[in-house]
């Protein structure tokens, strides 16, 4: 990844973490997760740069799916 940057995180009073990060030029938007009620503000940071690279990847994987269906669907 390079540098991953959040651009905005907010937690509220269940302790519930969200946010936005960008990661490789593409930012993305992560739903609010649990963490721990005494997690560091760096802890969250790195929890809420560990979601978003999850929602990437079922992003791509998405796409993925979407191509092979694609092709499989030429190959007929």
């Amino acid at each position: 990844m390079n540098n991953p940057k959040i651009t905005m995180m907010s937690t509220d009073e269940s302790g519930n973490v969200q946010g936005n990060a960008v990661l490789n030029g593409h930012e993305w938007v992560v739903k609010p997760f649990q963490v721990a009620s005494d997690a560091s503000a760096s802890e969250k940071e790195n929890k809420l740069i560990e979601q978003a690279i999850s929602v990437k990847r079922a992003a791509v994987d998405k796409q993925e799916m979407k191509l092979m269906d694609w092709v499989k669907g030429s190959a007929l």
